[in-house]
């Protein structure tokens, strides 16, 4: 199967599932997030604003702003595939620094921080990738524009300069996660170290 059958195979799933059950999912999966030992060790949480085909993890980040936990979430650049994670305070509410982005997704406003190389010395980071689909054992298979493939690299690079722990947590819905993704799967593509679903 190609990658754009298998994308368009995950998209019937996803929407045929219920607001409710989308809802019901997305609370059971971040409780596990939140209960997990990467969540429990991480100073730093990496997370993201889902649109609608995506497991909501919104709990997670506000856990992660409670738990004094520094919470960056991701902003495109209006055009190509350049991404990057921003910073959110836990003095102001969230919805306050964020606006809608190049797809109405909820994304950091422009004021807030930028991740550096800085900011991770040392750390422990836990990256929430989102996807279309994962195979069991952790390869992602995503929108085909190379957003978090891009930066997935760029992250293991800054964790490896700063002597900082990454963990990347792949988060889907059950139905998201299908063997097939191994037939599409490329050697440079990125490994979730955990897959929760």
């Amino acid at each position: 199967m190609e990658k754009k059958e298998l994308r368009k195979m995950f998209a019937s799933r996803v929407a045929g599932m219920s607001f409710e059950e989308k809802k019901s999912e997305s609370e059971r999966i971040s409780r596990m997030i939140c209960e997990s030992d990467g969540y429990a060790s991480s100073d730093i949480v990496l997370s993201y604003m889902a649109m609608d085909s995506e497991l909501d993890v919104r709990e997670v980040n506000e856990s992660a702003l409670r738990d004094g936990k520094s919470l960056f979430l991701p902003r495109t650049e209006k055009s190509g595939s350049a991404m990057d994670f921003y910073f959110i305070s836990p003095d102001r509410e969230m919805d306050v620094q964020l606006e809608r982005g190049r797809w109405g997704i909820l994304e950091p406003s422009e004021s807030c921080p930028k991740l550096d190389c800085g900011m991770t010395a040392g750390k422990k980071i836990l990256a929430i990738i989102p996807g279309v689909g994962f195979s069991v054992d952790g390869k992602r298979l995503g929108h085909g524009m190379g957003f978090y493939d891009i930066y997935i690299e760029k992250l293991v690079s800054m964790a490896k300069e700063n002597s900082s722990e990454l963990i990347l947590m792949g988060a889907a819905f059950p139905c998201q996660i299908d063997s097939a993704v191994d037939s599409v799967s490329l050697a440079h593509d990125a490994v979730m170290d955990v897959l929760v679903y």
